[in-house]
């Protein structure tokens, strides 16, 4: 079956791994973008003018 924009989703609920891929293919990053907001308004809240570094 093909995964697309319609059915992702009633697939997820049937473990498919396609599925999967597919919202890690098209909405990663975006999940990746609000992950990373959350960690560095956490990060200013525990070490306030701290300098949060990142390597990739």
């Amino acid at each position: 079956m093909k995964i697309n924009e319609d059915n992702f989703i009633e697939q997820l609920k049937f473990w498919n791994e396609k599925a999967l891929e597919y919202v890690i293919d098209n909405y990663g990053s975006i999940v990746r973008s609000e992950v990373w907001m959350i960690v560095e308004i956490q990060w200013n809240l525990h070490f306030p003018g701290g300098v949060m570094e990142w390597e990739e």
